[in-house]
């Protein structure tokens, strides 16, 4: 690796990495005019750094250079998200008040039938509004969707055969960027072969989104395994 493309190593990573760190360890406010200068130029600094890998190191360092920082990129962030769902999760939750009888659609396990995994229980659907709001916290847009009709969470309301179909689909996809990634870097192991790395990179690249996919269903999968025991 030349120096310069070491040097554009540092720097990028560094950047990345002050912006990830504060945002996984300072209680920064979500109103911008509340954060310090300091840490809005860290955070913007970070943000270019990202963009500079994502848009513009492959042709400054070359593909395979520039997928490899894009990966470590992406590694960061995804160390930094996963951060603060633990986070999130330590806090004290408050009491779960049990979803009264007119809320319920079935008191028998039923794979088909709406669940809330919140709620522990098949809820019927409400409605719920999301808003889409700008850095200034105005909302731009907003709209309607399902949701659990006891305590309104959208994220653990799913129906789990869909859940189950969505998973096995999934995992095929994870199967299948797992052999052509290590395809990939076999190809450029054994016969030296560029393609056969950018290949590697890529398919590795566009594992992470699926794993992350993957995970998530397993989760609502396990929720919904362990309330169908009890």
């Amino acid at each position: 690796m030349q120096p310069h493309e070491i040097a554009i190593y540092v720097v990028v990573l560094t950047a990345v990495s002050l912006a990830a760190a504060q945002a996984a360890f300072l209680n920064l406010s979500e109103d911008p005019r509340e954060v310090p200068l300091v840490n809005k130029v860290i955070g913007q600094v970070g943000v270019m750094a990202a963009g500079f890998a994502l848009f513009l190191s492959p042709y400054v360092i070359g593909i395979g250079k520039g997928l490899l920082l894009l990966l470590l990129v992406v590694l960061i962030a995804a160390a930094v998200s996963f951060k603060n769902k633990i986070k999130k999760g330590c806090q004290p939750q408050p009491e779960k008040i049990p979803p009264p009888e007119n809320a319920l659609s079935s008191h028998e396990p039923n794979p088909t039938v709406a669940w809330c995994g919140n709620c522990e229980a098949h809820t019927l659907a409400g409605q719920t509004t999301v808003n889409h709001r700008n850095e200034y916290g105005s909302v731009t847009s907003s709209y309607q969707t399902a949701c659990c009709g006891h305590c309104g969470g959208r994220m653990l309301w799913n129906v789990p055969s869909n859940v189950r179909q969505a998973k096995n689909w999934t995992l095929g996809c994870a199967a299948i960027l797992g052999l052509i990634t290590v395809g990939g870097f076999l190809t450029y192991l054994f016969s030296n072969n560029d393609g056969g790395l950018v290949l590697g990179f890529l398919a590795a690249f566009l594992s992470l989104p699926v794993l992350g996919m993957l995970v998530w269903l397993l989760f609502l999968r396990w929720q919904w395994w362990k309330w169908n025991r009890q």
